[in-house]
């Protein structure tokens, strides 16, 4: 059984919290010693059945206020005792409720020093892709088939290769722009082998995408959108993260995330929920890393095939598209079915 850590506040687990009978009294250096000294962190193990996984709770004894208070040394030490504790237990990710995802120090801490991993947050929407394609076709009223897919990479990686392969039995025809023109070569020819798709390749971004009406963009997406020639009504995956105020302007659609249900596991969820961990993505994202560790040695395609799989095994959902933080205009997809079927 798999072990994720989680570190939270008292203000979460109703803790009495030394700190604070003694916290408005004490001046900070002496508050700092004492806390640093004298105060234990208090551990809570939950098991959860239904996941197969245990959950250790890290419960530091002090609120936000206060935790703001303390000074580097000794939030470091206290940081130092819960990373003991944790590898004890093998725990390799840790999740943090909001209060704490933004402390600098915490941050550097846990994950800048390797201390623990943190959830990746595309490999679950890369590896739903497959799905979300079908139910953006649902949307519009179509099929795969009747859909020219564009994939922008620069340099090859498995990514567009696990996109190309699970996309190939569905497809007519598909694009790859890459300045990695050997290596895709290569790989295309083995898919084209595999499953009979023809994969046509370029290096000429303004102009190979013009009849693609779903694109998929494993580059900067700015510098994509400077460069690229494609028809407005082309809805694209931006895959690779942040985006520039003026680009949000754009009138295609843009999907850069989802939003998912967990109907199976709800009651075990509102245990995050209780400690401060509210968005469920994130959750889930950090249970399907725990449960997909195993498979570390195999291939990065392999790994995406694990996380999808454990997707659905654990009951959750798709639920909601979204683009820039907000949900995709459901109607905007549907009236642009006359020009994704061209």
């Amino acid at each position: 059984m798999e072990t994720l850590g989680v570190i939270t506040l008292t203000e979460y687990v109703n803790s009495k919290g030394i700190t604070k009978k003694i916290y408005p009294f004490v001046p900070r250096k002496i508050l700092n010693f004492i806390i640093d000294k004298f105060i234990s962190i208090e551990y809570q193990y939950i098991d959860i059945s239904k996941i197969d996984m245990n959950i250790c709770i890290a419960k530091l004894p002090f609120n936000k206020k206060q935790l703001d208070m303390l000074d580097e040394k000794t939030l470091y030490n206290m940081c130092e005792k819960i990373s003991h504790q944790f590898k004890l237990e093998n725990i390799q990710y840790v999740i943090l409720p909001t209060c704490l995802s933004r402390n600098k120090n915490i941050l550097k801490f846990l994950y800048t020093k390797g201390q623990f991993n943190k959830s990746d947050d595309q490999n679950l929407f890369i590896s739903l892709i497959p799905d979300i394609l079908i139910k953006v076709c649902k949307i519009a009223g179509l099929e795969l088939k009747q859909l020219s897919v564009g994939i922008v990479e620069s340099q090859l990686t498995n990514i567009s290769t696990y996109l190309i392969e699970n996309l190939s039995s569905s497809l007519k025809y598909a694009t790859l722009v890459t300045k990695d023109i050997e290596t895709a070569t290569t790989t295309m020819e083995k898919i084209f082998e595999r499953t009979g798709l023809s994969i046509w390749i370029s290096n000429d971004i303004r102009s190979a995408l013009t009849d693609s009406n779903i694109i998929f963009v494993l580059d900067d997406f700015n510098e994509f959108m400077r460069k690229a020639l494609i028809d407005k009504k082309s809805i694209l995956f931006n895959l690779k993260g942040k985006v520039n105020h003026s680009e949000r302007k754009l009138r295609n659609i843009v999907i850069d995330s989802i939003d998912i249900s967990i109907p199976a596991i709800s009651k075990e969820i509102k245990i995050f929920e209780q400690i401060g961990i509210t968005n469920k993505r994130e959750l889930i994202e950090y249970v399907l890393s725990v449960k997909v560790e195993k498979y570390k040695e195999q291939p990065d395609m392999q790994q995406y095939e694990s996380m999808r799989r454990i997707f659905y095994e654990l009951g959750c959902k798709i639920n909601l598209l979204r683009g820039f933080n907000s949900p995709i205009n459901i109607d905007q997809i549907k009236k642009n079915r006359k020009k994704l079927e061209n």
